[in-house]
């Protein structure tokens, strides 16, 4: 090798094994570095990767005390190797130069354990061949990150490594390694060192080598700062000698402080942390900042010679935690003099002040951005408010028939009077003000009056004058509660804040630290996943075990079939594991999404007997429409309700027949108790006997010698039994309970209220606090029907989130503490408005008239997050895609993953599903065996498109689409008697061309894909399985056989339009399962269609298939060629 990535090799600093070698390499600009290269090999690929993105990637240019800084990683496929590049200080192994061991270096080791420790990251590769040292005593630990790589390597000192941790490399069940394994390595490998130099007498170095060395775990330090403490006993002038630096800075301060700030010099030169602020000192304009060491803390200046100046009577003797943890203080690694220097750190610190700045900018441009979030939902709901119909009216008067009010109205235009008329077909309710008044009967533009049919109110409940108007709330909440997302977020009026600096500029914000996943628990958790499946996908599992612990935001990109579903289900399953009460809200864009997760768990509950507990919230719009599936219906919260109620009274009234059985054969007797129980007892009387006179003689009997309510009473005990009587009283008053939780009383009250402590709540609030899981739409979880609900939920998980605009996304993440993100940016963007009105009244909004609107709004947070994840390697463990596709057949699979996903998305292997390619045939004797056929129109008449951008259609498509759909008919003649008849899907990429598609095909001619099924009233219920709609309709769904229509087609050379996003291309090949059928003129796609000059696409990726196809034999342009 001469080079590895872009740096040039120098020399090989040491060869570890065949596979591992360390080398020094420069780059073009002279900077030396130390690279690590590991061999690709597939017995060991996969823990590098997962090491690299796990453990090496989050700290990637971190100056953490004591360990060799990582600068960069990759892989060189010329020689196909993965390497990590460390910055070069000069060291060689310490075994090497023992000379140059010293305490410093020890505790500065110790402090950067304690560190990672606080992360959650412990054991480390600590001996004396893999530290460095340099002439200088600068000491650093190597390869962080590869402790269990060097252990599957053997590559271990294991004469360094604690007993405890010997016994577990030979037997893994043992205790695994932890941080006092890593005191015992350190000072064991400084072991030498400290009896040479130090007197192992002495009361602090004998407790330190007794407590570090200890056989037992259990008896060595439990704490690092316990270690570290002892360290700091040793005399600061020892430490002081040893410490040198090339880079040793100048401090200054005010002459009379001048001895008194020496321990305070010291101190820097252990560990100092800088926070430069992103202005500049009055007076002297210096830059100055903030600075804390280990025990003093205080302002700085930068002077133009380059030293440093501390007031130090504005220090104080005390760490400043708060400044430490700032994510943009950084730990230095300069020395620090009073007399001398050898270091002018003025453009060090003036690059520093000017990083602050930009970060200033940055954050005043997520202001900005939240601004342009919430201008667009704004701007659409003051279009749709603005063209609404609205009517005054000067009189009123009802007809003839009294329940009818007729409206004389006020100068109303010719648009409104259109508008009118499609409100009428419509069946609209028009209000005045917040009443509603009533569906229009018929209306007069030359009269000018409308008369509203069956009113909802009365004529003297309506102003003699005033304003009709189309309610319009439905639509506009939406946009509505966006823009109120929007508002919280920029205040950080949200569950947890720290998500909005990470949303709004993920380029810049670090990551806040989460729990640290060792490679021991991604072997375990194969044995701890609920749904088997996942064994045998490795980024399906884990994604669900890195989705629990990377905190507090994860991305998965799910590909079309790749089991996000299932993904989303088994991360439910496990959060409930570990937490009974946690709070997750399932949510979407749509509700298809919503309800495949919530099916799966209903069905988990049936086959299972889980515990499970959803419930499905809904508009009662959504109900209206039938947008929820029949499944699940009795787990929407009115329905739960509902049934709920209804049990507790049959197990109530089950309870009475059980346990008095005597007493409820006596009917009537317990009838005329109900009765009685609801007498006052001090004025009904006469309604008592009134009641005995026409009852049975059997109670005219038992009454007949009562004079008043008290021997009435004795009566009932008598026959029916006190304990009866008190259970029944409780009973009634429990139903009567039950029969208000629904009924309305006041404004946020039902008639029957549950006592929480000092509040008080309604049924709804209290069945979501005993619910675990939450489903409902990203829109419909803000809606003011929950306002007294006060969400807030341990977990948000958001499927299709890829299709949601920003302001939509951040409805449901205001209320979550961690956020999980699915979706596939390959797939369908957010919808962008077409109306004209709306992009003009946002430009100037914002006063931006060139304003890109697909660039400003086309793009999903989901898609920008995923972006910046990627490119920040510090970050890449925070997104997973998943890599297996399961629904299409392989020749699909690997064309899909090809074109759109740079060749990752994998078929199942044979080894896990032996049977895949017979599961996914399409069951038909073609003349070439293929599960893709692209049938050309090209050589037909006219197989051009209309022309018309408004409404394009092509007839000669839809002719080839019914020749397809005769034949498919005729030979799939037994499509009804599988037990899962085949379904086809019809897509085309124009609502014009899918018009002209059901206009022109009678679905119902295809008899074979027509199933028809009884009802338990004996009514047969007809269901099509063929449909016909757009590519966006069709994402989410899947179908056996999907029939694409390209639509366009012209005789020249010409725009291809929006079919040059790869994306509309992949949802739509993606939907098949069996047989993927392309119509189209093959012909103009390949020679003469080209991209859109303007587009943001430079790939014409549906040109490049088609010739693929056109290669492979699969361009077909009679049918007698295909079957």
């Amino acid at each position: 090798m001469e080079t590895i990535g872009q740096l040039n090799i120098i020399q090989e600093l040491q060869k570890l094994n065949d596979n591992l070698s360390l080398w020094l390499t420069e780059n073009n600009d002279g900077q030396t570095f130390e690279v690590l290269t590991i061999a690709k090999n597939p017995n060991y690929d996969r823990l590098i990767d997962r090491l690299i993105l796990n453990e090496i990637r989050p700290l990637l240019n971190k100056d953490i005390s004591g360990f060799q800084k990582i600068v960069e990683t990759g892989f060189d496929t010329e020689n196909q190797v993965h390497f990590i590049v460390y910055e070069n200080f000069g060291g060689q192994p310490l075994n090497e130069v023992y000379e140059y061991a010293n305490l410093l270096s020890l505790k500065e080791i110790a402090k950067g354990l304690d560190d990672l420790k606080k992360d959650n990251r412990q054991t480390y590769i600590i001996s004396p061949k893999y530290i460095s040292v340099n002439t200088n005593g600068t000491t650093k630990v190597r390869f962080i990150g590869l402790f269990e790589f060097f252990k599957f390597k053997n590559l271990l000192q294991t004469e360094y490594l604690s007993p405890n941790v010997v016994e577990w490399l030979n037997d893994t069940k043992k205790p695994r390694p932890n941080f006092q394994d890593d005191i015992f390595s350190l000072v064991k490998t400084f072991v030498q060192y400290i009896q040479g130099t130090y007197n192992s007498e002495h009361n602090v170095i004998s407790e330190i080598l007794k407590k570090s060395l200890c056989v037992k775990r259990t008896e060595r330090f439990s704490k690092y700062h316990e270690f570290i403490e002892l360290l700091e006993q040793i005399s600061v002038t020892q430490k002081l000698t040893l410490k040198t630096n090339s880079q040793i800075v100048r401090i200054k301060t005010q002459p009379q402080y001048e001895q008194d700030i020496q321990d305070l010099i010291n101190s820097m030169n252990e560990n100092v942390w800088f926070l430069v602020e992103n202005k500049i000192s009055d007076g002297k304009e210096q830059i100055t900042g903030q600075f804390s060491t280990n025990t003093w803390n205080g302002r700085f200046f930068i002077d133009e010679q380059g030293y440093i100046f501390i007031p130090f009577n504005g220090c104080r003797n005390e760490k400043n935690d708060r400044m430490v943890k700032n994510g943009n203080s950084f730990l230095s690694q300069f020395s620090f003099n009073q007399t001398s220097a050898n270091y002018n750190c003025l453009s060090f610190f003036a690059n520093k002040f000017a990083e602050q700045n930009r970060l200033a900018e940055l954050n005043k441009s997520k202001t900005q951005l939240v601004k342009l979030w919430q201008t667009l939902p704004d701007k659409e709901r003051e279009y749709i408010e603005e063209t609404a119909f609205k009517a005054k009216f000067k009189s009123r008067e009802t007809t003839t028939n009294g329940s009818n009010i007729k409206f004389q109205l006020v100068e109303v235009s010719d648009k409104s009077w259109v508008r009118l008329k499609e409100l009428k077909n419509e069946g609209v309710i028009l209000f005045i003000d917040d009443q509603k008044i009533g569906k229009i009967l018929d209306f007069h533009p030359k009269e000018n009056f409308i008369t509203i049919k069956d009113a909802f109110c009365s004529i003297d409940e309506i102003s003699e004058s005033g304003e009709l108007i189309e309610d319009v709330r439905q639509e506009t909440s939406q946009f509505k509660k966006q823009v109120e997302a929007c508002k919280k977020f920029e205040k950080t009026d949200v569950v947890n804040p720290t998500l909005c600096s990470i949303m709004a500029t993920p380029e810049t914000t670090a990551m806040p630290n989460s729990s640290y996943l060792q490679t021991w628990e991604y072997e375990n958790f194969r044995e701890e996943v609920f749904n088997p499946n996942l064994q045998n996908d490795d980024t399906q599992r884990e994604a669900v075990l890195e989705a629990l612990h990377h905190k507090p935001l994860y991305l998965i990109q799910g590909p079309p079939g790749a089991g996000k579903t299932t993904v989303i289900v088994e991360l439910i399953r496990q959060l409930i594991k570990r937490q009974k009460d946690v709070k997750i809200l399932v949510t979407s864009q749509s509700n298809l999404a919503v309800d495949n997760v919530l099916e799966k768990l209903d069905e988990i509950n049936q086959k299972e007997d889980a515990d499970l507990l959803f419930m499905r919230l809904a508009s009662e719009n959504t109900l209206e429409k039938e947008n929820i599936r029949n499944a699940i219906l009795p787990h929407t919260f009115e329905n739960k309700l509902k049934n709920w109620v209804t049990e507790t009274e049959l197990r109530a009234k089950s309870y009475f027949s059980e346990h008095f059985s005597t007493q409820q054969k006596h009917k009537n007797l317990v009838e005329f108790y109900d009765f009685y129980s609801l007498l006052d007892k001090e004025n009904d009387w006469s309604k008592f006997n009134n009641r005995l006179r026409m009852s049975q003689n059997y109670l005219k009997q038992l009454f007949e010698n009562a004079k008043d309510f008290k021997e009435v009473k004795k009566i009932f005990e008598k026959e029916l039994g006190s304990e009866f009587l008190k259970l029944k009283n409780i009973q009634r008053d429990w139903f009567a309970f039950l029969g208000g939780v629904t009924v309305k009383d006041g404004k946020d009250r039902k008639k029957s209220m549950l006592n929480n402590g000092s509040t008080e709540i309604d049924f709804l609030t209290a069945m979501m606090l005993q619910t675990n899981i939450m489903g409902a739409t990203c829109i419909h979880i803000a809606s003011s029907k929950y306002s007294k609900v006060n969400f807030r939920f341990d977990y948000v998980i958001m499927d299709e989130s890829s299709k949601a605009s920003p302001a939509e996304t951040l409805v449901p993440i205001n209320m979550g503490q961690n956020i999980i993100l699915i979706g596939d940016h390959k797939q369908l963007p957010p919808v962008v408005t077409r109306e004209e009105a709306v992009k003009k009244n946002v430009k100037t909004e914002l006063e931006d008239n060139g304003l890109d609107f697909e660039k400003a709004f086309g793009e999903s947070l989901f898609e920008k997050l995923i972006k910046a994840f990627e490119a920040d390697e510090s970050k890449q463990n925070y997104i997973k895609m998943l890599d297996i596709q399961y629904r299409m057949p392989k020749q699909v699979g690997s064309l899909i993953s090809k074109y759109f996903y740079d060749g990752k998305l994998k078929n199942p292997e044979t080894s896990v599903i032996p049977d895949y390619d017979k599961q996914k045939h399409h069951g038909l004797t073609l003349k070439k065996d293929t599960s893709i056929i692209f049938f050309s129109t090209s050589q037909r008449e006219n197989p051009n498109d209309n022309d018309n951008k408004f409404n394009r259609q092509n007839k000669c498509n839809v002719q080839a689409i019914k020749e397809l759909l005769e034949k498919l008919n005729v030979l799939y003649s037994d499509n009804l008697t599988k037990p899962k008849p085949f379904t086809i899907g019809i897509i085309a990429g124009y609502r014009g061309q899918v018009d002209l598609l059901k206009n022109s095909i009678s679905l119902s001619q295809y008899s074979n894909f027509i199933q028809i099924e009884t009802d338990e009233s004996g009514k047969h219920k007809k269901t099509n399985l063929i449909e016909i709609n757009t590519v966006d309709k069709f994402q989410g769904a899947e179908r056996d056989i999907i029939i694409y229509d390209i639509v366009r087609s012209s005789k020249g050379q010409s725009n291809i339009g929006f079919l040059d996003d790869y994306r509309r291309i992949n949802v739509a090949f993606s939907r098949v399962k069996r047989l993927l059928i392309v119509v189209g003129d093959s012909e103009y796609l390949i020679k003469r269609a080209t991209l859109n000059p303007n587009g943001k696409f430079t790939e014409f990726k549906l040109q490049q298939i088609a010739k693929e196809l056109q290669e492979q034999g699969l361009v077909f342009n009679q049918i007698h060629e295909i079957f």
